[in-house]
């Protein structure tokens, strides 16, 4: 025998009896296992991984078996471990049940104590886990109800299975309190002793390991108690973790007596302190800015393209941390339960502070022992990263339920370093603006506004798939129909996608939120969707991931502008943020300007670190009419950042052009309506002053339309001859604009008592609506109703742009001032006519079939709580469960809806072939066009057109909100007050001119 072969020999043999010799060890038993439905195999299927059908909840239980070589050495004690293993798993060895427990959304363990567990037998290993309806409600790992169908609903293992041995002691629990000021750690160790006698000396020694190998710190202690303190000084040798640079370690822990080792463990380990004090985090004692993304991992893989990706670390890498760190993002939020084990790991590795949050959604029905035996081990898992640093363990909780909750956290929480927990320390902020709940509110105007620090982890939510199909979310199309219109193109729905997500971000690191994340990246396609075009394994980014390089840079720039209108040759004062979450000072230097024209302006400025400066550029506007953007492009990019960081902000230039035929109209404003007289001038528009109406007849040739606003509404409403007179004159052939007409309630953002913040999950709650009807003419009649919400964008109706002449579509949305660019306030207005053709306009907006009202059978609408639907039956069950089951769902789904909808309030049935023959038996000549629509659904007209016919006028009422927009000088100061739109000038001059 030569001397290699000899020398092999010898190692092999060296190694082997080594490996026979150990009894700490730790073998995963990911792979392939055999899968059945009662007991019975059926295939194959890969651990972790999904097994079944992810959106369907098993008939049964569901079993899995493996064949499995215990391992040498001289161990006296094994134990499963499941990281993650849905619903209440029970474990057999060779047929034999050992061990059955609830839970499975936290990691479990099994004590194997059986006779064949022994070094070198092998084994049957079977896991039973029950199917969902066979899981209590109160078990914290039960997926909500409400989430059922959008979330993975099967039973599969959906984290990793570890066994491991011990000498009969183990190392059941590892907690690190870190302590920069001292330079040291000390490790809260818990044993459990499965030996019928406890060794009478045992030691627990700690090394911390750098990531060559070497240990750079190390300690010991007696552990002559089932709870063990080591604390390892680090003599300045051990780096701090951060994003920026996540210095990472091993800690490893060694359990020995006299004679062997008794168990080791080993855990990530990183230096790090996140507290939050007055209304910021800080990382390390140093201010830091959460800057967040959000992955609800649980929901994605309810997707079958998500089989072959969720448990894939080199496309996370590639696709979602290294696509936030190279645009700046340090923060990702794990939605709705935690990722496995793999996935937490890399955001230690790669640097991403981790939102830690448990499985509860819109309540939380369990109990303080239940809550307690599972969230224990939750946290546990959590604690050894250092990744994790917001604990969210409940998400939009409240009442009795809340109270529970934190009977359990107030049991739990000493027991672990100092955290940063939802509610206790942290308020967090789910406003869906510009999305699938809410109107584009930004209400408020500092963070200082707010008792504790905020979290803003919820926005956006304009969920698309990757083939730009909006998604299966309940009030995804009303909600789409509500900003875009019924017939929004990909683009359209590409750049509203973008424009949610980006600029409410800006928006909320503008006003100083502590942190803040969108909702989100990676979702499932009933709820969440994600931002990918194309099969998302490709990778390829939809444009809000660019976009949101502006909110998430370290160092960033952000256009503070929400004004979309205005006029040729304008000059423009344009706040510019500029934001350094650095540690030094720096000199940032952007470039500021107009996209389409070559001339930038670069502004350079001192921005001290963590902190943030405003400056003002003026730009001087073409004198071209068209779309533009307004740009503010960093030029100076931090290391780390990789693609452009610009803020952009689309507007127009437009001029109002006035009719021929509104030209040579006559038109009546009373005298004190100043703002009305200025915009008739500056349009050279015809118009005679009313000082007394009583010196007016109504057939005086020297009017023919009488043009009102908000400053006339309240002698509309409230005196008789002003009414009378305006009845008497459209009685006489004359016409009448009405503006601003209504109850003006604007809404969250307008509070009636100063200070007060509303809800911060979802819009003010209106059970009882207060109504106000007025008798604007002898057949006419106006209701109005006060409603959740005002509207920001309006559209025409189907067949009618008669408003739109000279504006394009998109030129009513979001007119200047006000929050959100306000253009309908929050007060719903119905017109009521005896007119056919009004009734057919409304219900057709409404989704009615116009030949079905037409037809002369019976044909019913059903509304309830502003949505609607349609049957042949006055009284249709299935009709009336499904409109309250889709309001149900919707209600549960979004908290802004739950507050404003009533479950309670009747379904109510209109008759809507009898009330049309009605309507056209009488033939009172009158006729009613809706001129303008919004909401979701687009079920509300703020604008319609009444014509008396005959010898009778016409009459636009409008309760669009035009004064202070009409002209210049009539507006407020500061970034939300209402001011001169061009886009509403031309509005109103085309209703004068739909009316003459």
């Amino acid at each position: 025998m030569n001397k290699f072969w000899f020398t092999f020999l010898f190692l092999h043999i060296f190694f082997f009896s080594d490996l026979l010799a150990q009894v700490s060890q730790s073998i995963n038993l990911d792979g392939k296992w055999d899968y059945g439905e009662g007991r019975t195999y059926t295939k194959s299927v890969f651990v972790p991984g999904i097994a079944g059908d992810p959106t369907k909840i098993n008939d049964s239980a569901i079993w899995y078996r493996r064949k499995v070589v215990l391992p040498g050495g001289h161990w006296k004690s094994a134990i499963l471990k499941f990281y993650g293993a849905r619903f209440c798993p029970s474990v057999y060895i060779n047929g034999n049940l050992i061990g059955q427990q609830n839970g499975g959304m936290a990691p479990l363990s099994f004590l194997l104590k059986h006779p064949d567990i022994k070094p070198g037998k092998v084994i049957t290993l079977e896991v039973s886990l029950k199917s969902l309806n066979d899981v209590k409600v109160t078990d914290p790992s039960y997926i909500p109800k409400v989430d059922h169908w959008r979330s993975n609903i099967s039973s599969y293992l959906w984290d990793d299975v570890v066994l491991e041995t011990n000498g009969g002691v183990r190392i059941k629990r590892v907690v690190p309190f870190s302590s920069i000021a001292k330079d040291e750690v000390t490790v809260l160790c818990e044993t459990e002793n499965f030996l019928k006698k406890l060794p009478s000396a045992m030691i627990m020694c700690g090394e911390l390991i750098d990531s060559r190998g070497e240990t750079v710190a190390s300690a010991q202690v007696k552990a002559n108690n089932s709870t063990i303190h080591l604390t390892i000084p680090f003599h300045g040798k051990v780096g701090q973790w951060s994003p920026e640079q996540p210095v990472l370690y091993k800690l490893r822990l060694t359990l020995k007596d006299k004679k062997e080792i008794l168990d080791t463990k080993t855990i990530s380990y990183g230096l790090k302190e996140f507290t939050v004090n007055k209304l910021r985090f800080y990382l390390n004692g140093h201010p830091y800015q959460v800057r967040a993304n959000t992955v609800v991992w649980h929901r994605w893989t309810r997707d079958h393209e998500a089989e072959s990706l969720a448990w894939d670390t080199a496309w996370f890498v590639k696709n979602v941390i290294r696509n936030m760190k190279e645009r700046g993002a340090n923060t990702i939020r794990f939605h709705l339960g935690t990722p496995p084990e793999r996935i937490l790991n890399l955001c230690d590795q790669y640097g991403l502070l981790v939102q830690y949050e448990w499985c509860f959604f819109h309540g939380m029905p369990s109990n303080v022992n239940d809550l307690e035996e599972q969230w224990r081990p939750w946290l546990d898992r959590g604690i050894v990263h250092p990744s994790v640093s917001l604990i969210h363990p409940y998400n939009e909780t409240e009442g009795d339920q809340l109270k529970t909750a934190w009977l359990a956290l107030d049991k739990i929480l000493p027991d672990y370093p100092s955290l940063v927990v939802e509610d206790r320390d942290v308020v967090h902020i789910h406003k869906y603006w510009w999305s699938l709940f809410e109107n584009v509110g930004i209400y408020y105007d500092d963070a200082s506004q707010f008792p504790k620090a905020i979290m803003v982890d919820e926005f956006g939510g304009n969920y698309l798939n990757g083939q730009l199909k909006t998604g299966r979310a309940a009030t995804i199309k009303e909600s789409f129909w509500r900003f875009l219109g019924p017939d929004p193109t990909p683009d359209q729905l590409l750049q509203l996608h973008t424009l949610s997500n980006s600029k409410i971000a800006e928006y909320w690191r503008r006003i100083g939120a502590a942190g803040f994340g969108p909702f989100c990246s990676i979702g499932s396609s009933p709820d969440g969707d994600h931002w990918f075009l194309g099969d998302i394994k490709n990778g390829k980014l939809k444009p809000v991931w660019n976009a949101m390089a502006a909110a998430w840079s370290p160092v960033s720039v952000s256009l503070d502008v929400w004004d979309r209108d205005y006029i040729p040759g304008q000059k423009v004062e344009l706040p510019v943020y500029f934001f350094n979450d650095s540690k030094e000072e720096k000199i940032i230097k952007a470039e500021v300007g107009i996209k389409q024209l070559p001339d930038k302006q670069l502004v350079s400025v001192v921005v001290p670190a963590y902190s943030k400066t405003v400056k003002t550029v003026s730009i001087t506007l073409p004198d071209s009419v068209g779309d533009y953007t307004f740009e503010a492009d960093l030029k100076t990019l931090p290391e780390e950042v990789k693609v452009p960081v610009v803020s952009a902000w689309d507007f127009r230039i437009l001029k109002a052009k006035v009719p021929e035929k509104v030209l040579k109209s006559k038109v009546l404003v009373f005298s004190d309506e100043m703002e009305l007289k200025d915009f008739l001038r500056d349009h050279r528009i015809p118009f005679r002053e009313c000082q007394n109406i009583n010196q007016i007849a109504p057939s005086d040739k020297s009017f023919d339309i009488i043009l009102t606003s908000l400053k006339s509404w309240k002698k509309i409403e409230n005196v008789d001859s002003v009414r009378l007179f305006i009845q008497a004159s459209v009685k006489a052939g004359k016409s009448a604009v009405i503006l601003d007409a209504g109850p003006c309630f604007l809404g969250q953002g307008y509070p009636e008592i100063s200070g007060d913040l509303g809800p911060l999950t979802g819009v003010v709650k209106k059970p009882y609506s207060k109504i106000k009807k007025v008798d604007l003419f002898p057949d006419v009649a106006v209701e109005f109703r006060e409603v959740a919400e005002p509207e920001s964008f309006i559209h025409p109706t189907t067949g009618n742009c008669q408003l739109w002449n000279n504006l394009k579509t998109d030129y009513a949305w979001m007119w200047n001032g006000m929050r959100g660019g306000l253009v309908v306030p929050a007060t719903g207005m119905e017109i009521e006519a005896p007119s056919s053709d009004a009734f057919i306009n409304l219900w057709k907006i409404r989704g009615a079939d116009e030949k079905m009202i037409m037809g002369g059978t019976a044909y019913f609408g059903y509304e309830f709580e502003g949505f609607y639907d349609f049957s042949i039956s006055g009284n249709d069950p299935k009709v009336k469960s499904s409109l309250y089951h889709k309001i149900k769902l919707i209600a549960e789904d979004g908290p802004s809806l739950a507050k404003s909808i009533n479950l309670n309030a009747p379904v109510k049935v209109v008759n809507l072939s009898e009330r049309y023959n009605e309507l056209l038996k009488q033939n009172t000549g009158i006729s009613y066009t809706p001129l303008a629509c919004c909401g979701k659904g687009l079920t509300r007209i703020p604008c319609g057109l009444v014509d008396f016919g005959g010898k009778g006028g016409k009459v636009i009422i409008s309760q669009l909100l035009t004064s202070g927009r009409l002209a210049k000088g009539y507006g407020q100061n500061g970034l939300y007050g209402i001011r001169y739109d061009e886009s509403a000038v031309q509005m109103v001059i085309n209703m004068l001119n739909i009316v003459k």
